[in-house]
C-alpha cells in the first residue's frame, strides 16, 4: 500500500461511512451483548456462550455494516463524480476498494473493542476455558467482512438511494431464519451467526470454524474481485475456494458437539446434602449451594425424597440413576457479570424456575395421564412453584398446602412410593384425600 492509498484510507476512516458504521457497531454491540449477559444461555462467566453471543450479534451488526458499505459504494454515483474520478490517474476500482476497506476496518475495530470488553468481564470469573470458543470469535471478523463486501457490491451495481436500507433488510431477515432454524440445515453454517441457546455444554469442531473462515474470506474476495478486475477468469480463484468450502460444510453436516470436559461435575465438599454443578457453571457453586440446600431441606424426613442437587446441563452427556433421583438445577440464566448468582429463591431474575424435579415412576403413559394432576401437585410442592399449574391441579395443591406440614410430608412420602411402583389403588386414594 503506497503513501497516497494510506492517506485516502485514513481520510475515509475519518470522513466516510466508516466512522458512522464503527459508532453503530460499538453502540449496538454493547447493547446486544449487555442484553444477553444474564439472559437464558447468557455469557456471564462462560466463554463459549460469549463467543456464540458475539456471533449472534452479527445478525444486527452485519446488517448495519452491509448497509454502510452499500451507501459508501454508491457515493460517487450520488455525487455525480464517477466520470471525474475516472479521468484521473488512479485506477477506477481504487475508491471502491478503499471505501469497502474503511468500512470493514472501522467496524472490525469497533467489534474488537466490544469483544475485548466482554472478555475482560468473563476472564476473572470463568471456571472453564475450553471448547474452541476462540475460533468461534475469530470467524466473526471474516463474516463481517463478507457481509460488508456483499453490501459494497450491491451498492456499486444498483443505482438507487434505497439500496442501503434494502441491503440491511436483505441481510437481517435470512439470518433471523438461520437462528430460528427456519432454513435448510446447511444454511446455518454458511451464515456467520450462531445461536447462544445451543452453546452451554457444547462446542464446535475446529475444522468447522476453519471451513467457515475460508468460506467467508472467499466470499469477500469474490465480491471485491467482481468490481476490481476486468479479467473475469481471476474471479475463478476466490469463487472456487468459496464453492469448495461451502461443499465441505454441506457434505460434512456439522453439528454442535457435547463438550464433555465442560459438563464434568464439580461437587461441594463441605458436607451434605451434596450439590454438583458442571465445570462450565461451577463458578456459581458458592452462591447456588445454599439455594439448592434450602430446596432440599423442604424434603427432609420424606422416605425416597431427593437428597442431592445436580446441574441439569450435565444431562446432555449422561444422566444416571443417581441423578434421576436428584433435584435438578437450571442455571443457564441468572449469572452476574461479577460471577455471582442473582436468582431469588426458586426463581432466576427472569422468573424462570431454578429448581426442577419430576417424580420417578414406572407407570405407563396412560396411568400417568390418568393421575396427571397428582404428578403436577407433587412437582409443584417439591420445587415450591405453582405458576404453571392447571386449575384442577391448583385445587389439589391448595388442599395439600392446607394440611399441617407433617401431613404434607406424609402424603408426599406415600405418593413417591406409589409412583415408583405404580400402585394405582394408592394413587387413587391420594387423589381422593385432596378432593
Amino acid at each position: 500500500m503506497n503513501r497516497t492509498t494510506r492517506r485516502v484510507l485514513r481520510t475515509e476512516l475519518l470522513r466516510g461511512a466508516a466512522p458512522v458504521a464503527a459508532a453503530g457497531v460499538l453502540l449496538a454491540g454493547f447493547l446486544i451483548m449487555g442484553a444477553f449477559a444474564g439472559d437464558w444461555a447468557g455469557w456471564s462467566g462462560r466463554w463459549t456462550p460469549l463467543a456464540a453471543s458475539v456471533r449472534l450479534s452479527l445478525m444486527a451488526l452485519g446488517a448495519l455494516v452491509a448497509a454502510a458499505a452499500a451507501w459508501q459504494a454508491g457515493r460517487e454515483r450520488r455525487r455525480r463524480t464517477s466520470d471525474q474520478i475516472g479521468s484521473t490517474s488512479r485506477p477506477g476500482w481504487q475508491p471502491f476498494v478503499v471505501g469497502w476497506a474503511s468500512v470493514t476496518l472501522g467496524s472490525s475495530v469497533a467489534m474488537l473493542v466490544v469483544v475485548g470488553a466482554c472478555a475482560a468481564l468473563v476472564a476473572p470469573v470463568a471456571s472453564y476455558g475450553g471448547g474452541g470458543w476462540v475460533w468461534m470469535i475469530v470467524v466473526a471478523f471474516p463474516g463481517l467482512a463478507a457481509l460488508s463486501a456483499l453490501g459494497a457490491l450491491l451498492g456499486r451495481l444498483i443505482p438507487s438511494r434505497l439500496v442501503a436500507p434494502v441491503v440491511a433488510v436483505a441481510v437481517y431477515l435470512p439470518m433471523v431464519g438461520v437462528v430460528d432454524g427456519a432454513g435448510p440445515g446447511v444454511t446455518r453454517w454458511l451464515a456467520p451467526v450462531l445461536s447462544p441457546y445451543d452453546a452451554p455444554g457444547y462446542t464446535i469442531d475446529a475444522a468447522v470454524s476453519l471451513a467457515q473462515f475460508v468460506w467467508f474470506s472467499a466470499v469477500a474476495g469474490t465480491a471485491i474481485m467482481l468490481i476490481v478486475t476486468a479479467q473475469r477468469w481471476l474471479i475463478v480463484v476466490p469463487a472456487g475456494i468459496a464453492v469448495g468450502a461451502a461443499a465441505w460444510l454441506a457434505s460434512s453436516s456439522p453439528q454442535w458437539e457435547v463438550d464433555r470436559a465442560a459438563v464434568e461435575l464439580v461437587c461441594t465438599e463441605d458436607g451434605s446434602p451434596e450439590v454438583c454443578l458442571t465445570r462450565l457453571n461451577s463458578f456459581l457453586l458458592d452462591d447456588v449451594a445454599p439455594l439448592a440446600r434450602g430446596a432440599l431441606a423442604h424434603w427432609e424426613g420424606i422416605p425416597g425424597a431427593p437428597d442431592r442437587a445436580v446441574d441439569e446441563t450435565a444431562q446432555i452427556d449422561h444422566w444416571d440413576a443417581e441423578d434421576e433421583a436428584s433435584v435438578r438445577l437450571t442455571l443457564t440464566s441468572g449469572a452476574t457479570l461479577s460471577g455471582g448468582y442473582a436468582g431469588s429463591g426458586a426463581r432466576s431474575p427472569h422468573g424462570w424456575e431454578v429448581i426442577d424435579w419430576w417424580p420417578a415412576t414406572t407407570c405407563a403413559g396412560a396411568v400417568t395421564e390418568q393421575h396427571w394432576s397428582l404428578f403436577e401437585v407433587a412437582t409443584a410442592w417439591g420445587i415450591q412453584a405453582d405458576a404453571w399449574l392447571e386449575p384442577d391441579s391448583q385445587r389439589y395443591l391448595d388442599a395439600l398446602m392446607a394440611m399441617p406440614a407433617k401431613d404434607q410430608k406424609n402424603w408426599m412420602g406415600r405418593f413417591l412410593a406409589a409412583a415408583e411402583t405404580c400402585d394405582e389403588s394408592v394413587l387413587a386414594t391420594l387423589a381422593e384425600e385432596l378432593r
